[in-house]
């Protein structure tokens, strides 16, 4: 006779719906909190996408990256049962990103630190006893025992939803910026000039004609990788993004090769480098 299949191996298999699993499970002011943040999602062109057990992850414009919902608690691999009714939205946020948005607010500090979530002994690839350990500094209080997974409002109320919709709005913005930093050739027709322009144009054609990778870091600079190792990395001055760590005045730009930096090579500075990096990646 056939094992049984266990909740998780079913969902695994269906993949389920978070609204689905929402209707089944939970009621009254929770479901209805549920419903009325998937329409946000759905009218701010963000979808749910299955990710793992009683785990969905928010994505927008393909990338999973801005926030995901939990159904219930998860231990070893198993549903609470107890927790059956509750749900949660997990932000995946960094601290800077964080204080940047909360700023001398106090009240959302409050709404930050009431949501805070502690370890439970999940046994998720991670120590129990050091996290018990651990401390952290969350806008300026500190605390032992968080989860790698801090941040989470659980049964979120009327004014955790709005605070939500913040950080997933800056998300957004973030995963946007992303986007319009994909094509390197467009940042250097709006960025750059004259000879500048394109001598910069012409590196990156050739780069590409031998099949380099381009990655884009929000540190605003693509480095360029063949056969993933670092090759060099090519900074862009944008107006918009300027940053002093760049070093740059506008309609500027600069290759860093071999533990040397150029600013504004010219077509013989950028010969030398297409020299050394034919015998590097032959």
């Amino acid at each position: 006779m056939p094992n049984k299949e266990t909740y998780a191996q079913q969902q695994k298999r269906l993949r389920p719906k978070f609204i689905d699993v929402a209707k089944q499970y939970l009621d009254g002011e929770r479901l209805q909190t549920a419903l009325e943040f998937l329409v946000y999602l759905d009218e701010n062109g963000i979808t749910l996408l299955y990710n793992s057990l009683n785990a969905w992850s928010g994505s927008f414009k393909g990338r999973r990256e801005l926030f995901s919902i939990k159904h219930a608690n998860v231990a070893f691999g198993n549903v609470i049962e107890k927790d059956n009714d509750s749900w949660s939205i997990c932000h995946n946020i960094d601290m800077k990103r964080l204080e940047d948005i909360v700023s001398t607010d106090e009240y959302l500090k409050e709404i930050v630190w009431r949501n805070l979530k502690y370890c439970y002994n999940c046994h998720h690839h991670c120590d129990f006893n050091e996290k018990l350990e651990r401390k952290m500094n969350i806008l300026g209080k500190e605390f032992a025992g968080l989860c790698n997974t801090w941040f989470v409002m659980k049964n979120p109320n009327d004014e955790d939803i709005k605070f939500a919709k913040i950080i997933i709005e800056a998300n957004k913005n973030i995963l946007k910026q992303k986007n319009a930093m994909s094509n390197i050739e467009e940042v250097i027709i709006n960025s750059l000039e004259s000879d500048n322009m394109y001598n910069a144009l012409d590196f990156i054609s050739y780069l590409k004609s031998k099949k380099m990778k381009f990655v884009f870091s929000p540190r605003m600079y693509w480095m360029i990788k063949h056969k993933n190792k670092n090759i060099c990395a090519i900074y862009i001055h944008m107006p918009e993004h300027y940053k002093p760590y760049t070093k740059l005045n506008a309609g500027s730009w600069r290759v860093d090769f071999n533990n040397e930096t150029m600013a504004n090579p010219t077509y013989e500075n950028l010969n030398d480098i297409l020299k050394s990096i034919e015998n590097f990646v032959e």
